[in-house]
């Protein structure tokens, strides 16, 4: 018998219920969680901790502290800790414990002041400096995807400014506060790698670099004497950390494509600008031979588009690293490959090993030895095929298989077009038929020995440091015929090798002690270096194989047209030098240093190098107690006398000129000149003082460094011209100053699990010709459009030439004007400015249009972390800079040449007479070889660096750390040159690299 019972619920008594049930629930997990609220002061002042943050450690709850330094925080476990935080204190953890009011004290961290600084020679506290010094981490060099270190720097230094270029295995361009010498193979710093000097560190893989530190002023790169005068940067590379075995792989794989390529005129703009002008000769045999229609060429060739494709770069590098109870040791591995975004071969391969251990067998004493290797190939682009790419018009196909004198390969003809000069080339034709490849190798071998003779007190370091480079160059020019004018009728192969071999042996001894408040260190050493250059050079023509590598030897070149060469060099020099440092209770501070260089160079073997440096910590005085603004607050000043010896040797005895030929019966015969001067150098000094604030606010929060610096180069070798015989000689007669303004600001806070960070660079140059020599005040460089002036008073290689007020809008406007109806000048013209009011267009109107060195350079970061995730993105700019487009004034010998889709977009006519830029007739008089204000445009440009977004992993698959990330390298840049890219060393664009951005995906994995 089953029985069925039937319930009834009441929808009344169900709510009631329910809500009764809410109500327990939250008074009793209200019963489980606290409102906590206390104070956060300052240990040692006593003062409010403002924006302190405060979060339930594990959870997302948290609040920050107001102005008073109290906080609130409610919904907090009974059972939780807190996590108490803020820039510029440790960080504090307390257990709530039930407790409903907790107040905190926090120690001021000092981590940032008492970081330790690379100085050279030794070390120091970044609070006891007294030079201007900037240090730079491994973490913001690998975060930009270029293959030198110095690349990665740009916009990251006050006072160093970097010009980058696109070409594949190509060097920076690096200037520290300036230039101070006339001639810009003179110019670069000195690169201390662990020990050893080079002139660039192109070799290195940024991956294996611990911190670049430079030395910008004066006080503290003179401990480096005769190399120092044009900056010192240090640069420190990984060593192998004390715990367990670790292995990092850092890596990322992308692609390139190139920013702001230039447009040209089509067929149809051009053949209407042309019309223009009243020319249609070479329009009309383009329509003859390869066919168009209503007067317009059937051809339209984007010649860029030609050149220009995708280029894919790549980069990957693991390093390991332990240590044992006595011993640490690294191994880095590296690989980086870039292939440009030339369509034709234009790569930079570089692979690199780097072995560093340490081994301790005695407390005294420890011992090191490492060992860095690299091995790079260069495949060089012909960078001329863009000049071509901007002078030829768009009415020539790339191919004409019709083209009968063409060989090997077909490539259409510019004389079919009527183009028949050598300016004129078939711009891929002069990409393929180019091989250019540069091979080096490079083992950087070092051992070390530290003696502690007194435990924390005296201490001797022995340093061996080594450098073997080989370097090998072939340039083999195939046969080939374009046309007439682009041919090369014998092959040709030139073959370098240049060998180096350079040791440095150090030996320095140190003594560190405090008596009371005064503490001092003192360091006497002795360094001594021997310099070594091999050249050999061979070429040959009619080379039989055609280019394929196994027949690339000269050798199997005709014996008539071999030829050899060599060259070389030894220079020996022998350094003692000295530094004392010393402070009275951390707030009064002193470093002096000197060093006596001696060289095999100069006939004047010995120099001396004296400089000094004060500070004052103001915030550690007693009146400074109780103010708020500052935590750390120092003045500092310095001078300091420093030397610059990549000058020329002297020549110690008048030589030879070979370059002579005579004739006799009809026959050249080969001979030489005796000179009647020779040079008798000594090297360029730098006189510099530096004076500067460095300080921390708001908690650490705020940290910054302000500097004004005044460098004069003295001794600075000219070429100077001897009269009548107009024989040139090297002489240390002229002078340069630089002088300007350094800042550097850095912002950083966290907010609960948010954490941030801005920083901010700028400085400012001004730059100027002090004197030349006897009697000179100027001395113009380079011809035609490429002109510039070194004049006292005025920027170095300044752009010299006619100054344009705009273009002529009218007939009246050329009738008013005495200038342009004594030079036929018509309505489109170019209007030159009358300098010196005599109503005539003379060189006595030319004057200064501009430098290539910018008055104002920035740059800027930020930063963003989140939980797991993380936000970076740099930036550079600079401004007050100016840039010869000298590809313009090619027009002076190809005035058909092409134009630019701005020009004809925006030029003279007589129905747009508003126009800045001239009719097609006045640009073509407007290039009459001489440098004048139209080509010389403003090359300020604001660069977006970098941005990279990233997740980091804990434990995925096992592995202790895996962060992923995407990153987009300069892929913004805002400027209005009418170029490729403003960045441009000498100012002059001729035949520039185009820059290009690069878009990748990377991992940095920890195993």
């Amino acid at each position: 018998m089953n029985t069925n019972t039937i319930y009834k619920i009441n929808p009344m008594k169900t709510k009631l219920l329910l809500c009764f049930l809410a109500v327990l629930s939250f008074v009793s997990l209200s019963a489980q969680n606290l409102t906590v609220s206390g104070t956060v002061t300052e240990k040692d002042s006593g003062q409010p901790v403002i924006g302190a943050s405060i979060i339930v450690k594990g959870s997302t709850i948290g609040t920050t502290t107001n102005s008073d330094g109290t906080f609130t925080l409610s919904r907090v476990p009974k059972g939780s800790t807190l996590e108490f935080s803020s820039i510029g204190y440790k960080t504090v953890e307390v257990a709530v414990e039930g407790r409903s009011v907790i107040n905190v004290t926090l120690d001021v961290d000092t981590q940032l002041l008492d970081e330790i600084v690379v100085i050279g020679y030794g070390t120091a506290k970044s609070k006891d400096l007294t030079g201007a010094i900037a240090t730079v981490k491994s973490d913001a060099l690998v975060s930009t995807p270029v293959s030198s270190p110095m690349g990665a720097l740009q916009g990251k230094v006050p006072g160093v400014q970097i010009v980058n270029t696109g070409e594949p295995g190509a060097s920076p361009t690096v200037r520290v506060r300036g230039l101070g010498s006339f001639d810009s193979s003179y110019q670069g710093p000195l690169y201390v790698v662990d020990g050893m000097f080079f002139d660039n560190i192109d070799f290195l893989d940024n991956n294996n670099i611990e911190s670049l530190t430079v030395l910008k002023d004066a006080s503290a790169a003179a401990i480096y004497g005769v190399r120092a005068a044009n900056g010192v940067i240090l640069v420190t590379t990984k060593n192998g950390i004390k715990g367990e075995t670790h292995i990092t792989y850092d890596g990322y794989t992308g692609f390139q494509r190139a920013n702001h390529l230039l447009k040209m005129a089509n067929s149809a703009e051009y053949s209407e600008l042309m019309k223009e002008y009243g020319d249609l000769t070479n329009v009309n045999a383009s329509i003859a031979k390869w066919g168009g229609s209503n007067g317009v060429p059937s051809t339209d060739t984007d010649w860029y588009s030609e050149l220009i494709g995708t280029g894919f770069t790549t980069s990957h590098s693991v390093n390991v690293t332990g240590s044992g109870d006595k011993t640490s040791y690294l191994l880095g591995v590296s690989y980086y490959d870039q292939n440009g975004i030339m369509k034709t071969p234009s790569s930079f391969k570089r692979f690199n090993i780097l072995s560093k251990g340490d081994y301790t067998p005695f407390d005294w004493l420890k011992l090191g030895a490492n060992i860095t290797v690299s091995n790079g190939h260069q495949v060089v682009g012909n960078n001329t095929a863009f000049r071509d790419a901007f002078i030829m018009p768009s009415i020539v196909p790339v191919y004409d298989k019709n083209n009968a004198d063409a060989t090997p390969t077909k490539f259409a003809s510019p004389g079919d077009a009527g183009f028949a000069n050598g300016y004129f080339g078939n711009p891929v034709a002069r990409a393929t038929y180019f091989d250019s490849k540069n091979n080096s190798l490079r083992v950087l071998p070092s051992l070390y020995a530290d003696l502690s003779f007194i435990p924390n007190k005296l201490k001797y370091h022995f340093g061996l440091s080594q450098e073997y480079e080989l370097m090998n160059s072939t340039v083999f020019n195939p046969m080939f015929v374009v046309y007439t004018m682009q041919s090369n009728k014998q092959n040709s192969l030139t073959k370098t090798s240049n060998y180096y071999y350079n040791t440095i042996i150090d030996n320095t001894l140190t003594y560190t002690d405090s008596f009371g408040k005064n503490n001092i260190t003192a360091m006497i050493g002795q360094s001594s270096r021997m310099e070594n250059y091999r050249m050999m050079q061979g070429t040959a023509q009619n080379i039989i194989g055609a280019g394929e590598s196994q027949y690339m030897y000269v050798n199997l070149g005709d014996a008539d047209t071999r030829l050899a060469s060599d060259n070389g060099y030894s220079y020996r020099g022998l350094s003692f030098f000295g530094r004392v440092s010393y402070d009275y209770d951390g707030k009064y501070l002193v470093s002096a240093t000197f060093r006596r260089d001696g060289t095999s160079k100069y006939q004047e073997h010995w120099g001396n190098f004296p400089s000094i440096g004060l500070g004052w910590v103001i915030s550690k005085e007693d009146f400074m107690k109780n103010q708020k603004v500052f935590d750390f607050l120092k003045i500092r000043a310095s001078w300091g006398l420093l030397g610059n010896d990549k000058e020329p040797a002297s020549d110690g005895f008048a030589g030879t000129d070979a370059n002579w030929y005579t004739a006799m019966n009809n026959t050249l015969y080969p001979g030489f000149t005796i000179k009647n001067t020779f040079s008798w150098l000594k090297w360029e000094k730098v006189n510099e003082y530096n004076v500067g604030i460095s300080f921390s606010s708001l908690q650490g929060r705020l940290t910054g460094d302000i500097d004004y610096y005044n460098r004069l180069t003295t001794n600075a070798v000219v070429t100077n011209t001897i009269p009548i015989t107009m024989e040139t000689v090297l002489a240390n007669s002229g002078s340069i100053r630089n002088q300007g303004f350094e800042f550097q600001l850095n912002w950083a806070d966290k907010v609960g699990d948010l954490g941030y960070s801005i920083g901010l660079t700028a400085t400012t140059l001004k730059n100027n010709v002090v004197s030349i020599q006897q009697d000179v005040n100027y001395i113009l460089t380079g011809t035609a459009e490429n002109r510039t002036i070194m004049a006292v008073g005025q920027p170095m290689n300044s752009f010299y030439g006619y100054k344009v007020a705009g273009v002529y809008a009218s007939q009246a406007e050329v009738d008013a004007d005495p200038i342009a109806v004594a030079n036929g000048y018509k309505p489109g013209y170019l209007k030159y400015v009358d300098m010196d009011g005599d109503k005539a267009l003379t060189d006595k109107d030319r004057t200064y249009l501009g430098s290539p060195y910018p008055k104002l350079t920035y740059g800027g970061n930020i930063a963003l972390t989140w939980r797991k995730f993380d936000f970076g993105m740099n930036f550079y700019g600079v401004s007050g800079v100016s840039v010869a487009n000298s590809k313009n004034g090619f027009r002076n010998y190809a005035s058909v040449m092409n134009f630019t889709k701005n020009f004809y977009s925006n030029h003279w006519t007589t129905s747009n007479t508003t126009s800045t830029n001239p009719s097609v007739e006045g640009l073509m008089k407007a290039s009459n070889g001489q440098i004048n204000g139209y080509f010389v445009q403003d090359a300020s440009y604001f660069q977006l660096q970098n941005i990279q977004f990233g997740y980091t992993f804990d434990k995925l698959f096992g592995v202790l750390k895996t962060r992923i990330y995407l990153s987009a390298a300069q892929p913004l840049s805002i400027f209005k040159y009418e170029g490729f890219n403003p960045e441009i060393p000498s100012g002059l664009d001729t035949e520039t690299y185009p820059m290009a951005a690069t878009y990748s995906i990377g991992a940095n994995i920890t195993f």
